[in-house]
């Protein structure tokens, strides 16, 4: 039977995170109120993330995983990840401690009312100046490209409904064949989903996890 939620985590080098990331998410699953797995995507680590990843496994049926062949990148592992989730509403998030699981009864309980993307914004980063500088150039490119006023601080924590996914699933694969690197970074994952964010979308301000 296929769980009515489903958890997507890309993951590089995150040996030392996984522990208490699902610490915190094993805390907070239940409170989904809904039968949920939990995909992790290994971008091929090169520490012990793998096997970190199948020791959890073994110990708790929720928990998936999905090793890459190579390392194929962040957006990719994400790709593939949506091409596994089996959920009729698909959580994505970061391993690195950023992105706290306490928001995700949030998303499922807004998802609840109807609204097909949820995402999260946060008041904090913990990255230095230069990277947030270039994010704040980023996000201002991709404003200009869609007409839409994206939130700098919107990254990829978020819910997709499965309609969203349908419709952002294929896109990603033909950009994959044609080797081009698939865009699902905030709000705006690919501008076949415009209207859905105008219309349907919500989100919710919040800090992200201390690392």
């Amino acid at each position: 039977m296929k769980p009515e939620l489903s958890v997507v985590i890309p993951v590089f080098n995150e040996e030392e995170n996984l522990p208490e990331l699902w610490r915190r998410l094993e805390k907070e699953l239940p409170s989904l109120g809904a039968t949920t797995e939990v995909i992790f995507v290994d971008d091929r680590s090169t520490d012990g993330t793998l096997e970190t990843l199948f020791r959890m496994a073994g110990a708790d049926p929720r928990v998936k995983v999905l090793a890459l062949s190579r390392n194929f990148g962040h957006q990719r592992a994400l790709s593939a990840g949506l091409d596994r989730a089996g959920g009729k509403a698909v959580m994505l998030m970061d391993g690195d401690l950023q992105d706290d699981p306490a928001a995700l009864a949030q998303f499922v309980e807004t998802w609840r009312q109807g609204f097909e993307v949820v995402y999260a914004i946060r008041e904090k980063r913990k990255e230095g100046f230069l990277k947030r500088a270039s994010f704040a150039l980023f996000y201002r490119l991709q404003t200009a490209v869609s007409g839409i006023a994206v939130p700098m601080d919107a990254g990829i924590f978020s819910l997709l409904d499965r309609n969203v996914v349908g419709q952002l699933w294929p896109l990603a694969a033909i950009r994959q064949v044609r080797d081009i690197e698939p865009l699902i970074r905030g709000p705006l994952p690919t501008h076949a989903l415009i209207e859905w964010l105008r219309r349907r979308s919500s989100h919710h301000e919040g800090p992200p996890c201390s690392g």
